[in-house]
């Protein structure tokens, strides 16, 4: 691959945040990267405005990092199971892990625009046709920390967890499908 990318075409996620999915071959918003080059991982670029918080949200099967290129950012967490939320704050250069579960809000509490690359692994699966939303391996829980019911989505998160896996796993298959090359494995079907 003789070519060097840059991220160029920046969309508003469900987290409300913008990004640039540009090395992710498993995100149908990026057509230029050939199915599985990256191997189990996926990088893509953010952007968090002056002032603003993402909604919280989880990702409930992938690993996260996200590195702050340009500014300061708050990353507000509280994993899964007892405990309480907690801020860090993630200066130029720095980063930040987020395992699978853990409810997350990112906030820029700062006057400029904050950037930030996000690495994520396994890749990151993003499907949307026709502007419609088919598949996200994010989940928003909701706008502010006092809404979230923790419970709730704990509950969720348990019951739904092998239904989100074939979910994702039939994404996967039809997004290798649209670029001309099988998924690593067969997905298991998705029960209605």
């Amino acid at each position: 691959m003789q070519r060097v990318h840059r991220a160029t075409r920046f969309f508003t996620v469900p987290d409300g945040t913008q990004v640039a999915p540009f090395l992710n071959a498993a995100d149908s918003l990026q057509s230029e990267l050939p199915w599985g080059c990256l191997g189990e991982m996926s990088v893509a670029a953010g952007r968090i405005e002056a002032r603003t918080a993402s909604a919280i949200h989880v990702h409930p099967l992938v690993t996260q990092v996200t590195y702050v290129t340009r500014g300061r950012l708050t990353v507000r967490m509280r994993e899964a199971g007892p405990g309480e939320t907690y801020s860090l704050a993630v200066p130029n250069g720095s980063a930040v892990v987020t395992r699978p579960g853990t409810l997350l809000q990112l906030a820029n509490e700062t006057d400029a625009v904050v950037e930030v690359l996000y690495l994520v692994s396994p890749a990151y699966v993003f499907e949307e046709r026709d502007g419609r939303v088919i598949y996200d391996d994010s989940l928003v829980v909701a706008a502010a920390w006092d809404e979230v019911d923790l419970p709730a989505v704990q509950q969720k998160l348990q019951i739904d967890l092998d239904a989100r896996k074939r979910e994702r796993a039939a994404s996967l298959a039809r997004l290798a499908a649209m670029k001309g090359a099988a998924p690593a494995s067969s997905p298991a079907p998705v029960q209605p």
